[in-house]
């Protein structure tokens, strides 16, 4: 394992928020919208990169562990300075590992109320393993889903600290189970902070 790298965290907060991401346009706006939500929700926020594992790092020219180095200090000065911007404390883990794995590692430690991480669009038509699809499989908590941008929206993407997304509309999926009454909970806690509205659908069969 190439190790982890925990950069110190401000005062306490009341919630956890983690953030996976990857070099990819769609971890940018996952990290905007974890920083908008961070502020709402008064969370810190762990973000989260997996180095992958296996022949490529063994291939590598440099140590793993110098590989891990290089890559959080990309991370630290670049990606992370949404959450310097609006005074957010977060931490930095860079792991050895696929990002599902290390995804699911982290969350199990840190016990966030919330994961975000985004999804490239076709992933799996393309024959790529979807790291987002695979937390959604078996959620451990909580997990916001960011897509894809269009093109267009991909160029105009502010990547270190952009104005705060907007959340206008929850929409929530509810059957009377504990799962989907924890949802709505946390949809109208979300709503309450950012001044949105939730819409709660059911479904009834048809007898």
């Amino acid at each position: 394992m190439a190790g982890s790298r925990a950069l110190p965290r401000g005062g306490a907060r009341s919630s956890r928020i983690v953030v996976g991401v990857d070099p990819c346009p769609v971890s940018r706006l996952a990290v905007r919208w974890a920083a908008s939500l961070a502020g709402w929700l008064d969370a810190d926020v762990v973000v989260t990169h997996a180095l992958g594992a296996g022949p490529a790092l063994a291939r590598a020219e440099v140590p793993a562990g110098s590989i891990a180095a290089q890559v959080a200090a990309t991370l630290e000065s670049d990606w992370c300075a949404p959450f310097r911007a609006a005074a957010i404390p977060y931490r930095l883990v860079v792991r050895e590992g696929s990002p599902l794995d290390v995804l699911q590692q982290v969350v199990d430690t840190e016990a966030p109320d919330l994961l975000v991480t985004g999804r490239h669009t076709g992933a799996t038509e393309r024959g790529w393993h979807s790291t987002s699809l695979g937390m959604l499989a078996r959620p451990r908590v909580p997990t916001l889903v960011v897509p894809e941008p269009s093109p267009e929206a991909a160029t105009a993407a502010v990547p270190s600290g952009g104005p705060k997304v907007a959340v206008r509309r929850i929409l929530v999926g509810v059957d009377g189970s504990p799962p989907s009454r924890r949802a709505l909970d946390w949809a109208v806690r979300l709503a309450g902070s950012v001044g949105g509205d939730v819409v709660a659908v059911a479904t009834v069969e048809e007898v």
